[in-house]
């Protein structure tokens, strides 16, 4: 079809895609776009493309309101330049999908090298008299190490050049927000930084509904059965990647100290994929009351969360990564699960105040202690934690960004409201 020949906004529905890894990629942030583009899809009451480039997804996060396209590396691309084939592959997919179907915007969820794609996409359809606009949502280690930790060598630069070029931007967190900012004010002057300011919109993740529903209590206990947790035990769990930044060894150190002081009400269980995995669940099955469990599906994960009485977070700052915003927390919330985690800026977005902290540093004697300090109150924090998670969902996060790309002029202001 030309573009002369393409129905207006006015004689169709919105359309939007979002550029983002998706899950089985282990980032929170992956499952994000498959929540946000849902929750758009009901929005706008019209599918919403996803395109992703790491495979193809399991059968739990396929949905017929979400129109998958996985852009394959191809074996035949310039050996110059391998990684700028994905760049172009992608924002060719764009330029196909938007002539097809008359794409409105395309969201980038993660800047690198999101943002490059879809920009890419954008240039060259305005060579053909089309517009798209662009939307850049700027994510975890997108800002920590894609960004902040390449201010001097003019990565950084080139990265925030792109984030300014966007027709909307996005950050997970205030503290998210406060980052991007200050590091665009060390390279950029203080025009960029307050042009920025003023595009700047904080759109805190959300969960889909099925999240904030308990497991069955015999699904509970069949957990329970295989992992062979006592009867009378109490669970303290933990969902994260298993990389040193995120504290797993802590919650392993929690469940020898349990073992050392006779607490054999407790037991212990991680779960998550990463680099850790086969030396943490060495080390925890020697001790009797730990598992990790490897890699669980959506399923699996909300029953160990319902059979949790707490949830233990402790992230540790590296160079190049801090949490900014903390997505798992908020998922043991939404059950009614209280939590420990690191005393982190982002964590207090995404935690209820009541929920304790531990200082960032703080040896597992800490932890220990703020974990018996915490347990005998879990009962009383439960409806704390459920009323902080409940305006989180998919649905307020994915309205929050639509909004803005109305704003910005794109022409979505039209579309139904959620659940209008």
């Amino acid at each position: 079809m030309n573009v002369s020949e393409q129905p207006s906004r006015a004689e169709r529905a919105f359309a939007i895609a979002t550029v983002s890894k998706y899950p089985p990629y282990v980032s929170g942030h992956a499952s994000q776009a498959f929540w946000n583009n849902r929750a758009m899809a009901q929005r706008l009451d019209s599918s919403v493309v996803q395109i992703s480039y790491c495979g193809p997804i399991p059968d739990a996060f396929v949905r017929d309101e979400v129109e998958v396209h996985h852009v394959a590396v191809d074996a035949g691309a310039n050996p110059k330049s391998p990684d700028g084939h994905l760049i172009k592959a992608v924002a060719g997919t764009l330029v196909g999908l938007a002539e097809e179907q008359g794409l409105d915007a395309v969201i980038a969820m993660y800047a690198d090298p999101h943002a490059l794609m879809a920009l890419s996409a954008r240039r060259a359809l305005q060579l053909r008299g089309q517009a798209l606009h662009v939307a850049v949502s700027v994510e975890g280690s997108d800002l920590t190490d894609s960004i902040c930790s390449h201010l001097d060598d003019g990565e950084g630069l080139a990265m925030l050049a792109d984030v300014c070029d966007a027709d909307s931007v996005f950050t997970v967190s205030h503290a998210a927000a406060q980052m991007l900012l200050s590091a665009l004010a060390q390279v950029a002057d203080s025009e960029s930084v307050e042009r920025l300011r003023s595009r700047l919109v904080v759109r805190h993740p959300g969960l889909p509904p099925e999240y904030f529903d308990r497991a069955a209590s015999r699904q509970v206990n069949q957990w329970r059965s295989r992992l062979a947790i006592p009867p009378y035990a109490r669970v303290v769990s933990s969902q994260m990647r298993l990389v040193a930044e995120k504290g797993p060894d802590v919650l392993l150190d929690l469940a020898e100290r349990a073992v050392s002081t006779g607490r054999d009400d407790l037991f212990f269980v991680l779960a998550g994929a990463g680099p850790l995995l086969a030396d943490l669940a060495e080390r925890a099955e020697a001790m009797g009351n730990c598992a990790v469990v490897a890699n669980p599906d959506p399923d699996e994960a909300r029953v160990m969360r319902s059979a949790s009485a707490m949830g233990i977070f402790p992230s540790r700052p590296i160079a190049g990564w801090t949490e900014t915003f903390g997505i798992a927390p908020l998922e043991y919330q939404a059950l009614g699960v209280p939590v420990l985690v690191s005393d982190l800026p982002a964590f207090e977005e995404s935690c209820a105040p009541q929920m304790p902290r531990v200082g960032v540093g703080e040896t597992s004697l800490q932890w220990w202690s703020a974990l018996e300090s915490l347990l005998p109150r879990a009962p009383e924090l439960a409806q704390v934690a459920r009323e902080f998670a409940r305006p989180f969902t998919a649905a307020s996060s994915a309205d929050v960004m639509l909004d803005a790309i109305a704003g910005a002029g794109a022409g979505v202001d039209g579309a139904p409201r959620m659940g209008a």
